[in-house]
């Protein structure tokens, strides 16, 4: 059980709520409700916790840090930061989004690409270790060459699309002035640490999963996940409530754990969700009958306790946007830095709005994963301007142009009655060296792009046959 201060600010929050939207209350909050005054809300409201710290951006301990793990790459014989070794997670893709991923630039998707192959390797491999620098674990890949602007938007888009890597302390990590260095939480070091985690997580959310089966349509399979959450996780601050190890793991976590837990369970159902900060809050947005609406888990679990829990889901922004805008004005310095990102960042990145409140007799049974431009449900388009080039002995080069968002392309060579594939992870244009090939021998080519959703993989056709005779 929450302490007073808490309590109070439940009851305080809805009632800013009423002062500020003129939203009705149900019968057994407003009894609660009415005798909380206005300045009662906004005396509980100055003491609430919000996140403080940020992405640390020491230049000097940056470039220290990146120079150990340089040095010990190149003892260990590592991958540089450059072409980190590709590793598979297809058991953890259920619980990602790539809504922003598509409105990225195209530098953008380079780095989020990166991170992906980075993390995934400490996510499948169980003999990597972290690496121990000046008393704090950090990945022994980072990223490099990028603008501190792409580094903010990336990395924050990057984390809350994929809330499997919770083992990323991004308070502590490290952005120079063009680098990013991921610092790993000490708890999950070590391989073996992550895995038992791993499983654990996985067993918790799935718990979810099983409950949500008994709901026939998508609204209320969600009800049944947010009443589930909201009951079983309370709201406190601890070492690791920016990462869904809180949520799972300790049943204990803030706007942050709660935002990304309530994503990867729906995105495991099938059902399309994504998370939205602002300088003091996290919440998250969840795609139904074709129009997206806002959930706020955090705030109804603060409101349970006064007989209110679901005042905060599937509404439009209005509502969460007015407490929040309400809650930031009491900051005491203004300027700190925070934990979160203004809104401001979402406009580049073609946030869903969400403008109206859902109505649960809505059919939702045929709702469809529409994804902002209908990137998921749309038919994968086959790349255009496809060239083949000689590229010396017993080399081709294969380029083409992607049509439309895409995850890569799969690249099929037949000599004679022998046929072989190639995947090609690339969320841009084609542009691909195939090596040891028969030299003088002709080879037919064709391709096709390939986009991933859900662990699942969903292509596009096979462009006409290209002949080319190698060198």
């Amino acid at each position: 059980m929450k302490n007073n201060i808490v309590t109070r600010l439940a009851a305080a929050a809805l009632a800013a709520v009423m002062l500020l939207t003129g939203a009705p209350v149900g019968a057994q909050a407003r009894d609660k409700a009415t005798a909380i005054t206005e300045q009662d809300a906004r005396a509980a409201i100055s003491q609430r916790q919000l996140p403080v710290g940020d992405l640390k951006s020491p230049q000097e301990d940056g470039d220290a840090v990146a120079t150990a793990i340089d040095r010990a790459s190149a003892r260990k014989g590592l991958y540089r930061y450059s072409s980190p070794k590709a590793a598979k997670a297809s058991d953890w893709e259920c619980y990602t989004s790539r809504y922003y991923y598509q409105f990225l630039t195209t530098k953008q998707r380079a780095a989020y690409d990166y991170l992906y192959s980075t993390l995934s390797r400490y996510l499948t491999d169980t003999k990597l270790e972290a690496m121990k620098i000046n008393g704090a674990y950090y990945s022994q890949w980072y990223l490099k060459n990028c603008s501190r602007e792409d580094i903010k938007v990336v990395f924050y888009t990057f984390l809350y699309e994929n809330p499997q890597f919770f083992f990323v302390d991004y308070m502590n990590s490290i952005m120079t002035k063009d680098s990013l260095i991921l610092c790993i939480y000490g708890q999950y070091a070590s391989g073996a640490a992550r895995e038992s985690a791993f499983l654990q997580i996985k067993a918790k959310i799935q718990t979810y999963i099983d409950a949500a089966a008994a709901g026939t349509t998508a609204y209320e399979k969600e009800k049944i996940v947010h009443d589930k959450l909201i009951r079983e996780v309370s709201y406190q601050q601890n070492d690791y409530d920016q990462c869904i190890a809180s949520t799972f793991l300790m049943n204990q976590t803030v706007c942050a754990g709660f935002s990304q837990g309530f994503a990867a369970i729906m995105n495991a159902i099938g059902v399309p969700t994504i998370c939205v900060l602002s300088t003091t809050h996290a919440w998250n947005e969840i795609l139904l009958g074709g129009k997206w609406f806002v959930v706020d888990c955090t705030w109804d679990n603060d409101l349970q306790e006064i007989g209110y829990s679901d005042f905060y889901l599937n509404v439009s922004e209005e509502r969460v946007r007015k407490v929040d805008d309400y809650m930031a004005s009491y900051r005491k310095n203004p300027k700190e830095k925070t934990v979160h990102i203004p809104m401001e960042m979402y406009k580049k990145l073609n946030r869903p709005k969400a403008v109206t409140t859902f109505r649960p007799e809505l059919d939702t049974s045929r709702f469809t994963q529409i994804y902002g431009v209908n990137v998921v449900t749309s038919e994968v388009k086959k790349p255009t301007a496809v060239q083949l080039k000689k590229k010396g002995k017993g080399k081709i080069l294969v380029l083409a142009k992607k049509s439309g968002y895409i995850d890569g392309y799969e690249i099929r060579l037949k000599k004679g009655s022998s046929v072989k594939n190639i995947g090609v992870a690339s969320s841009g244009d084609l542009k691909k060296t195939i090596p040891a090939l028969k030299s003088k021998h002709t080879y037919k080519i064709s391709i096709r792009a390939v986009r991933i959703h859900n662990g699942k993989c969903k292509f596009s056709a096979w462009t006409g046959k290209k002949a080319i005779k190698v060198a």
